[in-house]
C-alpha cells in the first residue's frame, strides 16, 4: 500500500498543479476579455447617447407665432348706421341718386361700387360692380332719372358715361359704360356735374376752365 501511494502521489500532484494552471488561466484571461466587452459596448452606446443628446439640443427652439388679430372698427356714433364695405383703396367720391335709393362710390382700386339703400341696415347689403378699365374714376354723379351715372377717369382725365340697368324687381342691375367723352382739359379735372334737366354735362379742371357738354359728348363751351 505505501509502495502504491510512493508511486501514485506524483501523478496526483502533477494533476492537481494542471488543474491549478487551468483555473489560473481561466480566472486571469477569461474575466478580463468579458469586461473588455462589456466595456467596449458601453463604449460603442456612450457616443451614441451623447450625439442624440447633442442632436436633441441643437434642435432650433421654435419661436411662437403670434397671429395679429384684423382691428375692427372702433369708429361709433349715434347716427352710425352701418360700414359698406367692397373696396380695396382710397375712396375718391360718393353720390346718392336724385330719389336718394340708390348710392354710387368710386375708388382707386378701379371700381365703382352701387348701393341700394334700404339694404344699407342689413348684414349684407349687396352692391352692382362696374370696373373702369385701364383708369379709376375720381369723380360720380348720377343722372336726374337715376338711370345712368357718370365718372371722370385719372388717367385719360375725360368724363365716361355708363347706363345702370335694372332687375324686375327694380333692384339694380348690370352696369355698362355706353361713351367715352374726348379730352379737352390740359389741366386735371377736379368736379363734374349733370343739369337737373339731364340735357348738359359740366367739368372743370386745376387751371380754372369750364367744359359744357351735350349728352353725346361734344363741346358746347
Amino acid at each position: 500500500m505505501e509502495q502504491f501511494l510512493y508511486e501514485t502521489l506524483p501523478f496526483i500532484l502533477g494533476l492537481l498543479c494542471v488543474l491549478l494552471c487551468y483555473l489560473y488561466y481561466v480566472h486571469a484571461f477569461k474575466t478580463p476579455q468579458v469586461n473588455r466587452k462589456a466595456t467596449e459596448n458601453a463604449d460603442i452606446h456612450k457616443p451614441v447617447k451623447e450625439q442624440q443628446v447633442l442632436k436633441i439640443s441643437s434642435k432650433p427652439k421654435k419661436i411662437p407665432v403670434v397671429k395679429k388679430k384684423e382691428a375692427k372698427d372702433t369708429y361709433s356714433h349715434p347716427w352710425l348706421l352701418c360700414n359698406l364695405k367692397g373696396h380695396t383703396a382710397d375712396i375718391f367720391d360718393i353720390d346718392f341718386n336724385s330719389s336718394g335709393k340708390q348710392l354710387g362710390s368710386c375708388a382707386e382700386d378701379r371700381v365703382v361700387l352701387l348701393w341700394n339703400v334700404k339694404e344699407i341696415a342689413t348684414k349684407t347689403p349687396r352692391s352692382v360692380r362696374a370696373n373702369i378699365e385701364f383708369d379709376h374714376a375720381t369723380q360720380i354723379k348720377w343722372s336726374p332719372d337715376s338711370k345712368a351715372f357718370i365718372v371722370s377717369v385719372e388717367v385719360g382725365n375725360t368724363i365716361q358715361v355708363y347706363k345702370v340697368g335694372k332687375k324686375p324687381e327694380g333692384t339694380l342691375g348690370n352696369c355698362e359704360k355706353i361713351l367715352n367723352f374726348p379730352t379737352a382739359h390740359k389741366a386735371d379735372i377736379i368736379n363734374i356735374g349733370i343739369s337737373c334737366n339731364g340735357r348738359f354735362i359740366m367739368s372743370c379742371s386745376s387751371d380754372t376752365s369750364i367744359v359744357v357738354w351735350d349728352l353725346k359728348g361734344t363741346f358746347k363751351l
